[in-house]
């Protein structure tokens, strides 16, 4: 390191000079393999194609050693695939079973369940196997049945359109006697609410009228009979309302009794009531008091407050105007100036003179009009 800070110079061209000749190395390499390529091109591609040939013919030869093995061993590996597959649902039915032997009632009708779905996917992988085996079959099929939906779908067109050309006369009377009963229903209930209305009104008068008559007679045939069965039993109606009477008379009497002799049996918890009620009127009429009581210094403060901040706003701006009246040098403006300040004074001195004599605190409105008094002198 000491010998590359003292030989920097050397150093940072050395470094350069490798750098270079290894850029020209690489550069050399390069285009030496670019012209190698480029001569030998035409060999290149056949050892890329002699490459591929190989590549493919191991690739199909071994294709056909495992197609023919295949084709060879067919029976062998179809019925080794069966037994396989038979042994695997024997072994899987035993071991169902075996489960299903100590299950609850639960778990076997849930496995029951479950059997059933998986025989249902197997039944529908199977239609679809079959499906995809005979494809031009079904195929076939589904183009007749829609041909023949078709040519069915055609015949019923035809077959409507030439009964219409064949009753053609039939249809348009038909429809000219649909209009006209349509019509004529129309006219039928326009002119019974026409008329029906005043049928409709004289009906309802003339049962109004029978209906009022029959309530009046009810009513008077009721009174009659009340008035009659009066005049017979009247000692006993004279009678029933005097005991109506003493009822009344004796069950009021009754409920004072109680209530007195309650009130009896009761008297200490009365009076302890009584006291209680008044203790707590006392009591809340007390705190009403303290509770304007010290409303009342709280707002005494607040005004003495005020007014301290009113005065030294007065005095500053008499200050202010006692030092511009100070610099005029004229005789009579000095001398109303003097004039206007002795009127200040009495105004400030009356003002002391009421607040003294008035020491409760005085409406906002009153405070006011004094200072725009004392203003307006100004």
């Amino acid at each position: 390191v000491a010998a590359k800070i003292q030989n920097s110079l050397l150093a940072r061209v050395y470094m350069n000079w490798v750098n270079y000749v290894t850029e020209e190395k690489r550069n050399r390499v390069t285009l030496a393999r670019f012209a190698k390529r480029m001569q030998n091109s035409s060999l290149l591609a056949s050892f890329a194609s002699w490459i591929e040939y190989v590549y493919l013919r191991k690739r199909l030869k071994k294709l056909a050693f495992k197609v023919f093995n295949r084709i060879g061993n067919k029976q062998l590996y179809e019925g080794w695939a069966i037994w396989s597959s038979a042994l695997h649902e024997v072994k899987q039915i035993e071991h169902d079973e075996m489960e299903l032997r100590f299950a609850s009632e639960a778990d076997r009708q849930i496995a029951e369940a479950k059997k059933a779905e998986k025989e249902r996917k197997r039944l529908h992988g199977l239609r679809t196997i079959q499906k995809l085996v005979h494809g031009a079959l079904a195929t076939t099929l589904g183009a007749w049945i829609t041909y023949t939906k078709q040519c069915k779908h055609e015949r019923m067109v035809i077959a409507r359109f030439a009964k219409k050309l064949k009753y053609r006369q039939a249809q348009m009377c038909f429809s000219s006697w649909l209009e006209f009963c349509g019509t004529r229903d129309f006219l039928r209930r326009t002119l019974k609410r026409l008329f029906g209305g005043r049928t409709a009104k004289l009906l309802h008068g003339a049962f109004s009228m029978w209906y009022n008559d029959m309530k009046e007679n009810d009513r008077n045939g009721l009174i009659v009979k009340r008035f009659v069965l009066r005049m017979k039993n009247q000692h006993l109606t004279a009678v029933f309302l005097r005991w109506s009477a003493y009822a009344y008379e004796e069950k009021n009497n009754r409920m004072i009794v109680k209530r007195f002799a309650t009130r009896m049996q009761n008297a200490a918890a009365f009076r302890c009531l009584r006291k209680w009620m008044h203790f707590s009127n006392q009591r809340i009429r007390m705190r009403m008091l303290i509770k304007r009581c010290l409303g009342g210094k709280r707002t005494v403060m607040l005004s003495a407050a005020m007014k301290k901040w009113f005065k030294a706003v007065v005095n500053g701006e008499m200050e202010e105007m006692q030092r511009k009246i100070d610099s005029y040098n004229d005789d009579e403006v000095r001398a109303e100036n003097e004039e206007l300040k002795a009127r200040v004074m009495a105004l400030e001195e009356s003002n002391e003179s009421e607040s003294w004599k008035q020491p409760k605190e005085q409406p906002h409105g009153a405070q006011r009009q004094r200072t725009d008094a004392v203003e307006g002198e100004l």
